[in-house]
């Protein structure tokens, strides 16, 4: 099964002789568009997404940019209910966005997925690589995280 997909959204800003709008970074209206496409079988799941943003995300301290972004998944079903899951994730200032500072953000994830009641409950364990810069320059740091999701 294969999907392709596209949106847009866009959001009034008002009042953007407002100081503390513009010490936001906003410069007008915030806008999104996003392309995507999945691919999906019994044994994979695959999507990938990307887009303009324009005063639409912000820095790890709030300030709203122009930039672009993309995200890619991908579920390999290793036997039965376990499930091997990988992304990427990239967000970046357009480069004249100075008040963004030297933000990116740029990680990659890897995880084990255990399926209890397909996406209602399940178990994971996942560690995200993350060379993602804050506004100010610093690294953040990778993440291990454990979870469990039981919808009711």
């Amino acid at each position: 099964d294969f999907t392709l997909g596209i949106a847009y959204n866009r959001a009034q800003i008002e009042d953007l002789d407002n100081p503390a709008v513009q010490a936001a970074g906003i410069k007008g209206d915030a806008k999104a568009l996003l392309f995507g496409a999945r691919w999906f079988d019994e044994q994979w799941y695959l999507a990938f997404t990307a887009a303009r943003l324009e005063n639409h995300e912000t820095t790890d301290k709030g300030t709203y940019f122009l930039g672009w972004g993309s995200e890619l998944y991908a579920r390999y079903r290793l036997i039965k209910s376990y499930w091997l899951v990988t992304g990427y994730n990239w967000l970046s200032p357009d480069k004249d966005e100075t008040q963004a500072g030297q933000y990116e953000l740029l990680y990659g994830v890897v995880g084990l997925r255990y399926s209890i009641d397909d996406f209602k409950r399940l178990a994971y364990a996942e560690w995200r690589l993350d060379s993602t810069t804050s506004e100010d320059g610093e690294a953040l740091g990778n993440i291990f995280t454990i979870g469990v999701r039981w919808d009711f």
